[in-house]
């Protein structure tokens, strides 16, 4: 690879996504013979520019600049290790990936950092008031786990969270998933046309019809027709695989359901190996959105860890749920003042930003520039959209409970809503940082996952690393850090 000394690691990153290891295939599988594949790579190093190489040869450096040190190659053998790890977790079905199974890969990494690790599972959770995650893991036959991997090194500052979505397989719950049938009938009347259309909506177990009938070529004649379940009335019945928790309408890739979470635990490994000053928690947030007997139903009231209530208007908004509660036992356990969450949280993610950027919503300006730039510099792409809760939240509003799961309105911001719904469990007046990523669809390209997710969080935070090529990534400008003292005090 030819590049410039800045391109070298989502350069690294990139190669790695090309090989996935997870394969069950019986022939032609490396994977599943005794052979085993060694790909080198090699990096020659260009000048950032003109004006850069005369300087660096008058100070005598521009070897070294030109020249991949012990520590750089380093820190790419574990990125390039942890995307993959990421992309074959996610790839990985639930029938092998099952929350069991990814607790274990969590702890597997804490041990080979030497890391303090914590595991609430079953019914803990709901002992101890975890709500959201316990009411959309309950149903399943492996319980649902909040699992925290906590690096306290000595004279940190500063206590950052990285909290990820989990969801090892996505049924929708009681909402569950389905197709959409269309049939279009159109017929040919005297001097002009009469089409009618008519869609059959199986969507989330509940049948939506639209019927549509254009009349001449200038009136436009509707009808909407909708059934309603539990109390009569449904606010989700319509369109709901554009706002759910998900990054597909159909029940096909729901397995990559937990890209979140495997994303942090990859980004967690790499920037610890890499010498990580401040105090890091990793977080995920673990469960199994089935159906059964004990799944939740439209129209139950939950109390997540938050303290606040949330009526249940659907059931496959399910990984804010689990994120909320993950949010809030990092402000209220642990303290954290610097909290990020990472989800495959909506399918309108794509509309709003496109299949290659994720979508970042922060309660902050300076670390939304610097999340826009850690994803150019890392590979992984980001791009803002609204924060706007004082005109956004109310979709949420609830008669009986603190607020609903699901919006009111699905053309209104869908994406920040969703993500607003995490937030409020902070809380808007939260006086700490709070970065939420949607990577729905740049969780995966074609069917393979990519591992989304170690690279922007490792370059967002590369100031506090000990390796220069992430300090070198990372955004120039000093950020606003919030004092941990002062969520202490609170």
């Amino acid at each position: 690879i030819v590049c410039r000394r800045e391109d070298v690691f989502a350069s690294a990153c990139a190669v790695a996504r090309a090989y996935p290891l997870y394969s069950r295939k019986t022939t032609n599988n490396l994977s599943a013979s005794t052979k085993t594949a060694t790909v080198q790579v090699e990096f020659v190093l260009l000048s950032s520019s003109d004006e850069t190489s005369s300087m660096a040869v008058s100070n005598g450096t521009a070897e070294g600049e030109l020249v991949l040190g012990e520590g750089d190659i380093e820190l790419l053998k574990n990125a390039a290790m942890a995307v993959r790890l990421a992309a074959r977790i996610v790839d990985t079905p639930c029938n092998e990936m099952n929350v069991d199974t990814f607790v274990q890969e969590v702890l597997t990494v804490g041990q080979a950092l030497g890391v303090k690790s914590t595991v609430i599972r079953g019914e803990e959770l709901n002992d101890k008031g975890l709500g959201g995650i316990y009411g959309v893991g309950k149903a399943a036959l492996v319980p649902p786990a909040l699992v925290v991997l906590s690096h306290l090194p000595q004279g940190a500052t500063e206590t950052i969270a990285w909290v990820g979505k989990g969801i090892v397989y996505d049924t929708g719950g009681l909402s569950i998933k389905g197709k959409v049938i269309t049939t279009q009938t159109t017929r040919q009347v005297f001097k002009g046309k009469v089409t009618t259309q008519t869609t059959h909506h199986v969507i989330k177990g509940k049948l939506t019809t639209t019927q549509t009938s254009h009349q001449g070529q200038g009136n436009n004649n509707s009808n909407n027709l909708a059934s309603h379940q539990g109390k009569g009335n449904d606010n989700s019945s319509s369109l709901q695989g554009q706002g759910n928790d998900n990054s597909d309408n159909s029940s096909s890739h729901q397995g990559q359901d937990c890209g979140g979470a495997a994303g942090v635990l990859g980004a967690f490994f790499t920037t610890v190996k890499a010498g990580f000053t401040q105090n890091l928690h990793a977080v995920f947030c673990l469960a199994e959105n089935a159906v059964g007997p004990r799944s939740t139903r439209p129209d139950d009231i939950h109390t997540l860890y938050s303290g606040r209530t949330v009526e249940i208007n659907n059931t496959d908004a399910e990984g804010r749920l689990v994120l909320s509660d993950g949010v809030s036992y990092a402000q209220k356990d642990l303290k954290a003042n610097i909290i990020v969450d990472m989800a495959t949280l909506t399918g309108a993610q794509a509309i709003c930003t496109g299949k290659y950027h994720a979508a970042v919503l922060t309660n902050n300006a300076e670390w939304e520039g610097a999340a826009v730039h850690a994803g150019k510099s890392s590979g992984d792409l980001v791009f803002p959209i609204l924060y706007c809760p004082e005109l956004h939240f109310s979709e949420f509003s609830s008669a009986v409970a603190d607020m609903k799961n699901s919006v009111t309105d699905r053309s209104n911001a869908q994406s920040s809503c969703a993500g607003l719904f995490i937030g409020a469990h902070l809380g808007f007046d939260f006086p700490g940082v709070w970065v939420h990523i949607d990577m729905a669809s740049p969780v995966y390209v074609g069917e393979r996952a990519t591992g989304y997710g170690v690279a922007i969080l490792s370059t967002l935070f590369g100031k506090f690393s000990n390796s220069d090529m992430l300090q070198s990534l990372a955004e120039q400008t000093d950020l606003e850090l919030p004092s941990t003292k002062k969520l202490k005090r609170n």
